[in-house]
């Protein structure tokens, strides 16, 4: 369970990045 949690953080970090650098290029 910890292992799935830590992955969808993961992954919820990864978007947030990604929507950071989008933002920013824009």
């Amino acid at each position: 369970m910890s292992k799935h949690r830590l992955l969808c953080l993961g992954r919820l970090y990864n978007d947030h990045h990604t929507l950071k650098m989008v933002n920013s290029e824009f």
